[in-house]
């Protein structure tokens, strides 16, 4: 994976009025882990992470991952809605005839 543009995330995040410690802990990640994902231009975050963190704040894993530029859903919204059930026909419109 290539190093992540933690400019990106740093924007996110203050998108969310949080702070550091309060994405970390969110994230499952120790404190200085993220702050090196926003400070380290060489940092590469886990695939895991990435995805936590799309989650989080609900944007795609390629806008965090610097893949595309454009935020994106993210990945639950990602999914196609599901087929509507075909068990029952529809009823044919009865129609008067005179």
């Amino acid at each position: 994976m290539p190093p992540v543009p933690g400019y990106r995330w740093k924007a996110l995040r203050e998108n969310r009025d949080a702070d550091q410690a309060t994405v970390a802990k969110a994230l499952d990640l120790a404190k200085r882990t993220y702050q090196n994902i926003e400070t380290n231009p060489r940092h590469i975050a886990s695939r895991r992470v990435i995805l936590r963190a799309a989650r989080y704040f609900r944007c795609s894993e390629e806008y965090l991952n610097g893949e595309s530029d454009v935020p994106g859903k993210p990945p639950e919204e990602q999914l196609a809605p599901p087929e509507p059930d075909r068990s029952d026909p529809p009823q044919a419109e009865l129609v008067e005839t005179s």
